[in-house]
C-alpha cells in the first residue's frame, strides 16, 4: 500500500515536508470502517505534522488525509494509547474521525485535508 500512498500524494501535489506520513488500509470494510495508525513516541520530537492517510477502499487508490500538528498530539498525549515500548497507536473511525482506543475519543475531524 505504501506505493499507492506515495503515488497518491505525488499525483495530488500533497506537501510532505516536515511531516511523518503514516498510512492505513480500511479495516472492517463497510460502514463505518476504521484505520490503524502507529508511530513511535520519539517521532513527536522530530516532525511538525503527522499526515495520516486512510484508504477509502480495498484498492488503496483514494485516501482521506488528516494533517495533524504535532503540537495537538503532545497537548493530548494523556488521551492517546502509548504502549510500554513507546509505540503510539491510533484507531481512527472513518465516519467520526476520532480515536476509538481511548474513552476520551480524541477528535481529528478538524484536520481533514481533503
Amino acid at each position: 500500500m505504501r506505493t499507492s500512498v506515495k503515488r497518491y500524494l505525488k499525483e495530488n501535489n500533497i506537501e510532505t515536508n516536515n511531516c511523518l506520513v503514516r498510512s492505513s488500509r480500511l479495516y472492517e470494510d463497510g460502514p463505518p470502517g476504521n484505520w490503524w495508525f502507529k508511530f513511535d513516541e520519539s517521532d513527536l520530537d522530530s516532525y511538525q505534522y503527522f499526515l495520516f492517510c486512510g484508504a477509502l477502499g480495498t484498492a488503496n487508490k483514494e485516501f482521506v488525509l488528516l494533517r495533524v500538528p504535532t503540537e495537538y498530539l503532545l497537548k493530548n498525549k494523556e488521551k492517546i494509547d502509548v504502549g510500554k515500548n513507546g509505540w503510539t497507536l491510533l484507531y481512527i473511525s472513518k465516519d467520526r474521525y476520532c480515536d476509538l482506543r481511548s474513552d476520551d475519543r480524541l477528535k481529528f475531524s478538524q484536520f481533514l485535508e481533503n
